[in-house]
């Protein structure tokens, strides 16, 4: 889940540094087991086929559910301490949210004290950064509330007065990430809280099949120039959701090649309206034919020049992105879940 990808991803860089100044170089390298269990792992047995990689992913849940309760159980008032990159503070009650969801998981278990404890450790270090007003180790409840609120948001349909549990679902309502792929459990790469992120965002959902699972934003500077998003499902596809009824689309390749795009539907106008598009299947077998290298941009047309997108952000860059990245995009996207139960 979100939060507890969070927290193995801030305590390694926040730790991290620090060991490899006091280990000797071999000491270091056998702290990490990514390569080596990339070269072990087949497939995606179970608890009883493999029960040392299922001890290890238990021992990393009770870190991270610790580090994700922490801020309710700090001495200090959490209102008056910002997440960091987020520049926003939450009540302690905000943060009994997820704090409680934790706590019950572990109230009949033999690991109770072990959490407790850790907890207690975390919130120690917690109180520490907030002496600046900000919290980076913060981040990894407050990615849990977001993901939290998002799937409580969406869980109720389309009701027009929506219950939510903290100041974060009022920010969430502006841009659930679930609008984009339904339930979804994680998202890859550096903390963005709640707001859009430039590049690529790619989320790991519950079902799988071939839903949305990649988002790139597709903008221009002005206030009612054509805009939306970029969406690329399990299996590859590509599909283009607009805030703007345009003529034409088009995938283009840094060889040269250009990719029209179908358009499935249109309503309004350029200004006020909306439409849909989506990359032909042979068009897509083109795409994944060519080297991780090659960049992919996106243009459009309406009565008029053909015209390119920009990424979003102050000053931001024509949108593009490399089949590499997209490529190991959906390689996170579409991991296997290790069932730990059977």
């Amino acid at each position: 889940m979100l939060g507890e990808y969070r927290a193995l991803m801030l305590l390694r860089d926040k730790f991290g540094p620090d060991l490899k100044k006091i280990l000797k170089v071999e000491q270091y390298r056998s702290l990490d087991n990514f390569e080596k269990g990339k070269k072990e792992w087949v497939g995606c047995a179970g608890k009883t086929a493999r029960p040392d990689a299922a001890q290890l992913i238990e021992s990393a849940n009770l870190i991270a559910d610790s580090l994700i309760s922490a801020p309710h159980a700090m001495t200090g008032d959490p209102k008056s301490c910002s997440v960091d990159g987020e520049y926003m503070a939450l009540s302690k009650t905000e943060w009994r949210i997820v704090a409680n969801n934790r706590q019950t998981k572990y109230e009949q278990s033999p690991k109770k004290a072990e959490f407790e404890n850790m907890v207690r450790i975390f919130a120690g270090m917690i109180d520490a950064e907030c002496k600046s007003k900000y919290s980076l180790l913060m981040q990894a409840g407050f990615e849990q509330l977001v993901l939290t609120e998002d799937l409580n948001q969406y869980l109720q349909g389309n009701i027009e007065k929506k219950t939510i549990f903290t100041s974060v679902g009022k920010l969430v309502s502006f841009g659930s990430a679930s609008d984009d792929f339904g339930i979804w459990r994680s998202r890859m790469g550096r903390f963005t809280g709640t707001r859009k992120k430039a590049g690529l965002s790619v989320y790991r959902v519950l079902k799988r099949d071939d839903e949305n699972t990649i988002r790139f934003e597709l903008s221009r500077p002005g206030t009612f120039d054509p805009h939306g998003r970029m969406l690329i499902t399990q299996k590859g596809r590509w599909k283009a959701n607009m805030r703007s009824n345009i003529d034409a689309m088009e995938i283009r390749l840094s060889d040269g090649t250009k990719l029209a795009m179908e358009k499935e539907s249109g309503n309004g106008s350029a200004t006020m309206g909306s439409s849909k598009f989506i990359l032909p299947t042979q068009s897509q077998r083109i795409i994944e034919r060519k080297p991780d290298l090659t960049r992919v941009t996106v243009a459009f047309r309406n009565a008029g020049a053909w015209t390119e997108f920009l990424d979003i952000g102050k000053g931001a860059s024509v949108q593009s992105q490399s089949l590499g990245d997209l490529r190991t995009a959906l390689q996170w996207a579409n991991v296997p879940v290790l069932n730990v139960k059977k």
